[in-house]
Protein backbone atom coordinates (compact mmCIF):
# COMPACT_ATOMS: atom_id res chain seq x y z
CA UNK A 1 0.00 0.00 0.00
CA UNK A 2 3.11 2.52 -0.07
CA UNK A 3 1.94 3.73 -3.28
CA UNK A 4 -1.18 4.58 -2.20
CA UNK A 5 0.03 6.51 0.92
CA UNK A 6 0.33 9.82 -0.41
CA UNK A 7 -1.13 13.45 0.17
CA UNK A 8 -3.74 13.13 -2.77
CA UNK A 9 -5.10 9.76 -1.67
CA UNK A 10 -5.60 10.99 2.10
CA UNK A 11 -6.99 14.10 0.77
CA UNK A 12 -9.15 12.35 -1.74
CA UNK A 13 -10.70 9.69 0.67
CA UNK A 14 -11.18 12.14 2.93
CA UNK A 15 -13.36 14.65 1.00
CA UNK A 16 -15.48 11.46 -0.57
CA UNK A 17 -16.43 10.84 2.79
CA UNK A 18 -17.06 13.89 4.59
CA UNK A 19 -19.53 14.28 1.28
CA UNK A 20 -21.15 11.36 2.23
CA UNK A 21 -21.12 12.03 5.93
CA UNK A 22 -22.62 15.97 4.74
CA UNK A 23 -25.44 13.93 2.95
CA UNK A 24 -26.96 12.10 5.67
CA UNK A 25 -26.50 15.21 7.51
CA UNK A 26 -28.48 17.44 5.34
CA UNK A 27 -31.27 14.59 5.16
CA UNK A 28 -31.73 14.47 8.76
CA UNK A 29 -31.58 18.04 9.07
CA UNK A 30 -34.31 18.42 6.15
CA UNK A 31 -36.46 15.50 8.34
CA UNK A 32 -36.46 17.79 11.13
CA UNK A 33 -37.24 20.47 8.99
CA UNK A 34 -40.48 18.72 7.86
CA UNK A 35 -41.41 17.16 11.58
CA UNK A 36 -41.20 20.80 13.58
CA UNK A 37 -42.44 23.05 10.04
CA UNK A 38 -44.11 25.56 12.23
CA UNK A 39 -41.41 26.09 14.45
CA UNK A 40 -38.51 25.42 12.37
CA UNK A 41 -39.51 27.96 9.68
CA UNK A 42 -39.39 30.78 12.41
CA UNK A 43 -35.53 29.97 13.07
CA UNK A 44 -32.47 31.62 12.27
CA UNK A 45 -29.57 30.06 10.80
CA UNK A 46 -26.96 29.31 13.40
CA UNK A 47 -23.34 28.39 12.96
CA UNK A 48 -22.54 26.36 15.93
CA UNK A 49 -25.17 23.07 14.75
CA UNK A 50 -23.38 23.83 11.36
CA UNK A 51 -19.69 23.42 12.87
CA UNK A 52 -21.15 20.20 15.17
CA UNK A 53 -21.82 18.88 12.08
CA UNK A 54 -18.86 19.71 10.07
CA UNK A 55 -16.77 17.97 12.35
CA UNK A 56 -18.20 15.19 13.07
CA UNK A 57 -18.04 14.65 9.34
CA UNK A 58 -14.43 15.75 9.47
CA UNK A 59 -14.08 13.08 12.10
CA UNK A 60 -15.83 9.88 10.12
CA UNK A 61 -13.70 10.98 7.07
CA UNK A 62 -10.45 11.20 9.47
CA UNK A 63 -10.98 7.57 10.95
CA UNK A 64 -11.77 6.36 7.27
CA UNK A 65 -8.07 7.63 6.49
CA UNK A 66 -6.82 6.09 9.19
CA UNK A 67 -8.44 2.67 9.08
CA UNK A 68 -7.74 2.50 5.19
CA UNK A 69 -4.13 3.40 4.93
CA UNK A 70 -2.68 3.18 8.28
CA UNK A 71 -4.48 -0.31 9.74
CA UNK A 72 -5.22 -1.43 6.02
CA UNK A 73 -8.62 -2.72 6.86
CA UNK A 74 -10.14 -1.78 3.66
CA UNK A 75 -13.32 -3.67 4.04
CA UNK A 76 -14.22 -2.19 6.75
CA UNK A 77 -13.86 1.24 5.48
CA UNK A 78 -15.91 -0.02 2.21
CA UNK A 79 -18.96 -1.32 4.91
CA UNK A 80 -19.01 1.80 6.64
CA UNK A 81 -19.35 3.96 4.00
CA UNK A 82 -21.90 2.04 1.96
CA UNK A 83 -23.79 1.87 5.50
CA UNK A 84 -23.55 6.26 5.14
CA UNK A 85 -24.67 6.21 2.16
CA UNK A 86 -27.63 3.85 2.24
CA UNK A 87 -29.33 5.11 5.27
CA UNK A 88 -28.81 8.47 3.29
CA UNK A 89 -30.67 6.76 0.30
CA UNK A 90 -33.63 5.29 2.26
CA UNK A 91 -33.84 7.94 4.40
CA UNK A 92 -33.99 10.92 1.32
CA UNK A 93 -36.87 8.02 0.01
CA UNK A 94 -38.63 8.07 3.55
CA UNK A 95 -38.33 11.63 3.59
CA UNK A 96 -40.03 12.81 0.54
CA UNK A 97 -43.06 10.33 1.56
CA UNK A 98 -43.16 11.71 4.75
CA UNK A 99 -43.20 15.29 3.11
CA UNK A 100 -46.02 14.42 0.96
CA UNK A 101 -48.05 12.84 3.54
CA UNK A 102 -47.16 16.06 5.97
CA UNK A 103 -48.00 18.89 3.14
CA UNK A 104 -51.23 17.12 2.63
CA UNK A 105 -52.49 17.17 5.97
CA UNK A 106 -51.34 20.88 7.15
CA UNK A 107 -54.79 22.94 6.70
CA UNK A 108 -55.06 25.95 4.62
CA UNK A 109 -54.82 27.73 7.52
CA UNK A 110 -53.56 31.67 8.00
CA UNK A 111 -51.48 30.44 11.11
CA UNK A 112 -49.75 27.88 9.72
CA UNK A 113 -49.15 28.68 5.57
CA UNK A 114 -45.93 29.55 6.38
CA UNK A 115 -45.22 25.71 7.78
CA UNK A 116 -47.21 24.58 4.46
CA UNK A 117 -44.49 26.55 2.43
CA UNK A 118 -41.46 25.48 4.22
CA UNK A 119 -42.71 21.46 3.91
CA UNK A 120 -43.20 22.35 0.04
CA UNK A 121 -39.58 23.55 -0.14
CA UNK A 122 -38.29 20.69 1.82
CA UNK A 123 -40.42 18.21 -0.31
CA UNK A 124 -38.98 20.36 -3.55
CA UNK A 125 -35.19 19.88 -2.30
CA UNK A 126 -35.61 16.26 -1.62
CA UNK A 127 -37.45 15.22 -4.86
CA UNK A 128 -34.06 17.43 -6.50
CA UNK A 129 -31.25 15.81 -4.34
CA UNK A 130 -32.70 11.76 -4.57
CA UNK A 131 -31.29 11.38 -8.38
CA UNK A 132 -27.89 12.79 -6.92
CA UNK A 133 -27.76 10.53 -4.61
CA UNK A 134 -28.67 7.30 -6.91
CA UNK A 135 -26.17 8.30 -9.46
CA UNK A 136 -23.60 8.68 -6.39
CA UNK A 137 -24.34 5.31 -5.14
CA UNK A 138 -23.73 3.71 -8.93
CA UNK A 139 -20.75 5.41 -9.48
CA UNK A 140 -19.25 4.51 -6.23
CA UNK A 141 -20.21 0.88 -6.70
CA UNK A 142 -18.22 0.80 -9.76
CA UNK A 143 -15.76 2.52 -8.57
CA UNK A 144 -14.76 -0.78 -6.33
CA UNK A 145 -14.83 -2.97 -9.45
CA UNK A 146 -11.17 -1.74 -10.46
CA UNK A 147 -10.19 -2.12 -6.44
CA UNK A 148 -11.37 -5.67 -6.33
CA UNK A 149 -9.37 -6.68 -9.69
CA UNK A 150 -6.48 -5.33 -7.83
CA UNK A 151 -7.03 -7.51 -5.09
CA UNK A 152 -7.34 -10.69 -7.13
CA UNK A 153 -4.28 -9.52 -8.86
CA UNK A 154 -6.01 -9.30 -12.29
CA UNK A 155 -5.26 -5.78 -13.04
CA UNK A 156 -1.78 -3.60 -11.61
CA UNK A 157 -2.27 -1.01 -8.76
CA UNK A 158 -1.28 1.68 -11.29
CA UNK A 159 -4.15 0.85 -13.14
CA UNK A 160 -6.37 0.22 -10.41
CA UNK A 161 -5.69 4.01 -9.11
CA UNK A 162 -6.55 5.57 -12.35
CA UNK A 163 -9.58 3.61 -13.00
CA UNK A 164 -10.69 4.19 -9.46
CA UNK A 165 -9.84 7.78 -9.10
CA UNK A 166 -11.59 8.60 -12.57
CA UNK A 167 -14.81 7.13 -11.38
CA UNK A 168 -14.68 9.00 -8.43
CA UNK A 169 -13.70 12.38 -10.18
CA UNK A 170 -16.54 11.85 -12.81
CA UNK A 171 -18.91 11.30 -9.75
CA UNK A 172 -18.45 14.42 -8.51
CA UNK A 173 -19.22 16.21 -11.56
CA UNK A 174 -22.39 13.89 -12.47
CA UNK A 175 -23.93 13.98 -9.20
CA UNK A 176 -23.67 17.74 -8.54
CA UNK A 177 -24.62 18.55 -12.52
CA UNK A 178 -27.66 16.19 -11.41
CA UNK A 179 -28.51 18.00 -8.19
CA UNK A 180 -28.10 21.43 -10.14
CA UNK A 181 -30.24 20.58 -13.02
CA UNK A 182 -32.94 18.83 -10.63
CA UNK A 183 -32.79 21.74 -8.09
CA UNK A 184 -34.99 25.35 -9.45
CA UNK A 185 -33.41 27.83 -7.82
CA UNK A 186 -29.86 25.95 -8.30
CA UNK A 187 -30.10 26.10 -11.82
CA UNK A 188 -31.42 29.32 -12.35
CA UNK A 189 -28.20 30.71 -10.60
CA UNK A 190 -26.28 28.76 -12.41
CA UNK A 191 -27.44 30.33 -15.71
CA UNK A 192 -27.00 33.62 -13.42
CA UNK A 193 -23.60 33.09 -13.42
CA UNK A 194 -22.40 31.56 -16.99
CA UNK A 195 -24.90 33.21 -19.00
CA UNK A 196 -26.10 36.25 -18.47
CA UNK A 197 -24.89 39.84 -16.78
CA UNK A 198 -24.48 40.30 -13.08
CA UNK A 199 -27.45 43.15 -13.15
CA UNK A 200 -29.86 40.20 -13.68
CA UNK A 201 -28.77 38.35 -10.38
CA UNK A 202 -31.25 41.30 -8.76
CA UNK A 203 -34.68 40.17 -10.88
CA UNK A 204 -34.00 36.76 -9.74
CA UNK A 205 -34.36 37.51 -6.00
CA UNK A 206 -36.94 39.54 -6.70
CA UNK A 207 -39.27 37.39 -8.69
CA UNK A 208 -38.21 34.82 -6.00
CA UNK A 209 -40.09 36.80 -3.86
CA UNK A 210 -42.62 38.01 -5.88
CA UNK A 211 -43.34 33.81 -6.34
CA UNK A 212 -43.37 32.90 -2.60
CA UNK A 213 -46.36 36.20 -2.24
CA UNK A 214 -47.74 34.64 -5.20
CA UNK A 215 -48.18 31.17 -3.65
CA UNK A 216 -49.27 32.70 -0.25
CA UNK A 217 -52.18 34.85 -1.56
CA UNK A 218 -52.71 31.56 -3.47
CA UNK A 219 -53.37 29.35 -0.34
CA UNK A 220 -55.13 32.38 1.24
CA UNK A 221 -57.31 32.47 -1.52
CA UNK A 222 -58.36 29.25 -1.49
CA UNK A 223 -58.86 29.07 2.26
CA UNK A 224 -61.08 31.36 1.95
CA UNK A 225 -63.50 30.00 -0.59
CA UNK A 226 -63.63 27.22 1.00
CA UNK A 227 -64.63 28.87 4.69
CA UNK A 228 -67.21 31.01 2.71
CA UNK A 229 -68.56 28.09 1.46
CA UNK A 230 -67.89 25.48 4.16
CA UNK A 231 -68.29 27.88 7.43
CA UNK A 232 -68.38 24.85 9.97
CA UNK A 233 -65.76 22.44 8.35
CA UNK A 234 -62.65 21.91 10.57
CA UNK A 235 -59.25 20.76 9.41
CA UNK A 236 -56.90 18.50 11.82
CA UNK A 237 -53.23 18.76 11.26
Amino acid sequence: FSEFENPFAWIQNSLFTMSSSLYLALVVERTFAVRNAARYEQTRFHLLPLAIVICLSMAVALFIVYANFWLVEMLTTIIIVYTIEGCTLISSVSLIIYARRKYGHIPYDSDRLKAKYQVKEVLDFSMAILPSLIIGAVMHTLSLVPTLLWMYGIISMAVDGTLFYSVHSLNCILSKLTLIGCHKEMRQRLKQMFFKGSSEGIHIVRDAEGEGRQYFEQIKAAWDKHEKHNPREKYIS
